[in-house]
């Protein structure tokens, strides 16, 4: 079975392999991820607006 073909909310298997070797993705680490899936308009909830 392929990430695409799983139905339930567990992150893909790259993710988890990550998890386990490194902990838990960070702060930043999930900032910067989501800036370059959905561009850097994007506001992380701890970012200052000034």
């Amino acid at each position: 079975m392929t990430d695409d073909e799983r139905q339930d909310d567990r992150p893909p298997v790259c993710a988890l392999a990550h998890i386990e070797e490194h902990g838990s993705f960070s702060d930043e680490e999930l900032a910067e991820a989501r800036a370059k899936i959905f561009g850097s308009t994007v506001a992380s909830k701890g970012a200052d607006t000034a």
